[in-house]
């Protein structure tokens, strides 16, 4: 399967009428993004990149545990491991922030706000969010099963996709 930035590059270049790339026109065609929204889950199965936030509880200068959320790229899922491309280094940020890819296990819990944990701990005893066809195990800061220095991920991921602008161009072609 190719990756996500794989994905990407194969955008970057237009066909000429015989099928070869356009070197000379190496700029994708003019186009508006469309995202949806999915939920990741244990079973989710992986068809193109998106774009979800990690979650981090680590410990601070203060000797305080503190969240840390970050904006981060799924480019696929290998052997049971969402592969999420980190698009940030910083020396201000947690240790465990410092790589260029991060995994996490797709049956790992998934990072949710206090107030939704709650809610679905007293909903059915559980930390577990119950959708459709699938649960997925929760946790949150304030419940002793989330770790510091270890990455989660917010159950909901979003898919972006560029759909290309007919211009006159292109519509000749219709």
């Amino acid at each position: 399967m190719p990756s996500g930035w794989d994905i990407i590059c194969d955008l970057g270049s237009r066909n000429l009428d015989d099928g070869r790339p356009d070197l000379d026109n190496p700029q994708p065609p003019r186009s508006f993004c469309e995202y949806s929204s999915v939920i990741l889950h244990q079973g989710f199965i992986f068809t193109r990149p998106l774009t979800a936030t990690g979650v981090l509880l680590h410990i601070n200068e203060e000797n305080k545990e503190e969240v840390f959320f970050h904006q981060m790229t799924i480019d696929r899922v290998e052997d049971g491991l969402y592969i999420l491309q980190n698009t940030q280094f910083s020396t201000e940020s947690p240790k465990a922030h410092e790589t260029p890819t991060v995994k996490i296990p797709l049956f790992d819990p998934y990072y949710v706000n206090a107030e939704d944990f709650w809610h679905h701990y007293q909903m059915n005893g559980r930390a577990i969010l119950i959708e459709d066809d699938y649960t997925i195990e929760i946790v949150n800061e304030r419940h002793p099963d989330m770790k510091t220095g270890r990455w989660y991920l917010c159950p909901e991921a979003y898919s972006l996709e560029l759909i290309e602008e007919l211009t006159e161009e292109s519509r000749i072609y219709l």
